[in-house]
């Protein structure tokens, strides 16, 4: 995976960048499959549990390895090690997820031969591959919010009217492209010179939204965003929903709604609208889980996390409160 332009000079055609923040345990899964492959380019966020110097100690000059002094969150973090990128394609991979060389190969390859593609994904293969839901989909519209909170997605494989704000796996074709808004920085594919045209990831949020603004942004400009299923990696989350007591994070939804207002300026009747289905849409969801969590608790996580999903949606500011650009 080494272009060359002369032999004294190898230009590499990839360069991952990887951000972290306590990930020793996890890190070096993602970075074992890449090295020698690959140009890897890692910042650090000021790990307390020792991750940099687990990777300076492991890896060596294979990985630039750059200290950050504070926890910049992800988008400033991944805009700093884009700075260090000399690759063609620009590989954004989480700390706890993994894909290796040859499947980096079907992705570069599968750009090339799609040249209108500017951002691309792997299929991300969640836990024990469980989980229906993809890292993509498509803008976060009141009807596409509105058939994800509330489940209808699932019907989406009939008809793609009726996809919501993520893609289901089984609305893919194994073999063929599924063009899409966004693909999730998780595990996203970027052309360099696509990265350059759109000044890499906004920096409004601490982390989540920023690569569906930058897709959307990619979109608007005229490239295309595209899942290529035949290639695969693999993202280490929690397998079940548990119906533990800690808090259940709702900051992607928060965001989510920011960049709604902030791309599309919805009148306040708009946005109230974009707040009530959300907020009904994963009501219905908690009291449909709720009530199979009577013969099967399993389900009472997620009836939990679906309430908190609409108490946090019904809650959120309207247009006018929510800062500009």
């Amino acid at each position: 995976m080494i272009e060359t332009d002369e032999p004294a000079t190898p230009v590499p055609l990839v360069t991952v960048l990887i951000v972290t923040y306590n990930s020793r345990s996890t890190i070096r899964a993602a970075i074992d499959g890449l090295v020698g492959s690959c140009e890897i380019v890692l910042v650090d966020n000021a790990s307390p549990d020792g991750t940099a110097d687990f990777v300076e100690n492991t890896y060596g000059s294979r990985v630039t390895l750059i200290r950050s002094g504070e926890n910049l969150g992800f988008a400033r973090a991944v805009n700093r090690a884009a700075e260090y990128a000399r690759g063609r394609y620009l590989l954004l991979l989480n700390p706890d997820a993994s894909l290796d060389s040859e499947n980096i190969d079907l992705l570069t390859v599968a750009m090339r031969a799609h040249p209108g593609v500017g951002v691309a994904a792997p299929d991300v293969i969640e836990g024990a591959g469980e989980f229906r839901t993809m890292a993509a989909g498509y803008e976060p519209s009141v009807k596409r919010m509105f058939l994800h909170s509330s489940g209808l997605s699932r019907l989406g494989k009939y008809t793609a009217r009726l996809r919501g704000h993520y893609l289901l796996r089984d609305q893919t074709r194994p073999n063929q492209p599924e063009f899409v808004k966004w693909v999730s920085g998780g595990c996203m594919l970027v052309e360099r010179t696509v990265w350059q045209h759109l000044g890499g990831l906004s920096e409004r949020w601490f982390m989540y939204a920023e690569d569906v603004e930058f897709c959307l942004r990619a979109s608007s400009a005229g490239w295309k965003v595209a899942v290529f299923p035949w290639a695969r990696a693999y993202h280490s989350v929690g397998g079940s929903s548990d119906d533990s007591s800690g808090p259940v994070r709702t900051v992607w939804l928060e965001n989510l709604y920011d960049l709604f207002v902030l791309r599309y300026h919805p009148s306040t009747v708009h946005a109230a609208s974009w707040r009530g289905v959300v907020a009904v849409g994963f009501a219905a969801r908690s009291s449909v889980f709720a009530l199979l969590a009577s013969v099967r608790p399993a389900y009472r996580g997620d009836a939990r996390r679906f309430a908190a999903y609409a108490r946090a949606a019904w809650g959120l500011p309207s247009p006018e409160s929510v800062p500009s650009a």
